[in-house]
């Protein structure tokens, strides 16, 4: 397994790849302006197999705002974390702050942020509309 910066085409697989889907080219308007204004790093298992994303899900005011996944069959296996590193590093290099939020209930993010030193600024609610309920 290996490391690697996000290019255009890295971008727009991450996107489009149903186990990770991280907002490339979604939030930038295109694969080729995130790799112009964001960032991101994936991990290639084998030859071509991309286990896990991080990019840039917005810049602004000094901060870059972390999207980041695994794909299910990867989990566990400390890519997070590596990718993580990889991120800190990229933006303590080019002058931004990392930030991380976590959804309410996902414990996995939140140990992982947590593993990185991240701590907590304030929290915030989050809704999400649940499919399965009928409406009234």
């Amino acid at each position: 397994m290996r490391v690697q910066r996000m290019d255009a085409e890295l971008a727009r697989r991450a996107q489009e790849q149903k186990t990770l889907q991280v907002a490339t080219g979604a939030n930038w308007g295109s694969h080729e302006r995130f790799v112009q204004s964001g960032f991101g790093f994936v991990v290639v298992a084998g030859e071509d197999t991309l286990a896990a994303a991080i990019s840039t899900f917005a810049i602004g005011s000094g901060e870059a705002e972390i999207d980041i996944t695994t794909a299910t069959d990867f989990r566990r296996q400390g890519m997070a974390t590596l990718m993580g590193c990889a991120f800190v590093a990229h933006c303590l290099k080019h002058d931004l702050t990392p930030s991380w939020t976590a959804n309410y209930g996902n414990s996995g993010s939140t140990a992982t942020a947590r593993r990185l030193d991240f701590v907590d600024r304030f929290a915030l609610p989050c809704f999400t509309i649940d499919a399965t309920e009928e409406s009234p």
